[in-house]
């Protein structure tokens, strides 16, 4: 069974996604020793301990948008390749996704409500997807493939 064209669509968004990861952490180390530069040579020593601190903060802050990154494209790769571990893994975080959103709604903004009920559905789209039966049909025979080889 030929790799649902779904599947197709989540693995390149989880590529995607993964490339801005990395993009922002990049931007965030850039970000960091710039205000870091800036704050020592506007303030003098005693602001250094302040841009020290920031650019500790935007070296951590990249190195989670690093992971993040990484989880994005083996999570990508995983669905590429119609492996079952990444399969259960969307669905979970999509699962969580519901749960921040519906978390949300009790203290809510009207403007926050659009993006709130366009992250439920998106979200609740995937689970119903990665659920169907000819979708995880083609998981299970992705999977005994692999272990065959």
């Amino acid at each position: 069974m030929a790799r649902p064209g779904g599947v197709t669509f989540l693995a390149i968004l989880e590529f995607i996604g993964g490339g801005f990861c990395a993009l922002f952490g990049l931007l965030t180390i850039a970000g960091a020793g710039f205000i870091h530069s800036l704050t020592v040579q506007n303030q003098g020593a005693p602001a250094a301990g302040m841009g020290s601190f920031l650019a500790m903060l935007g070296g951590a802050l990249s190195v989670f948008f690093f992971v993040l990154a990484a989880i994005a494209i083996l999570l990508g790769i995983g669905l590429w390749t119609l492996k079952n571990w990444a399969r259960i893994i969307v669905i979970v975080f999509a699962a969580l996704g519901i749960v921040m959103n519906l978390s949300q709604l009790l203290h809510f903004t009207q403007a926050m409500l659009p993006g709130l009920v366009i992250g439920l559905a998106i979200d609740g789209l995937i689970i119903w997807y990665l659920l169907k039966p000819n979708v995880a049909a083609a998981f299970a025979e992705g999977q005994a493939r692999s272990a065959s080889a």
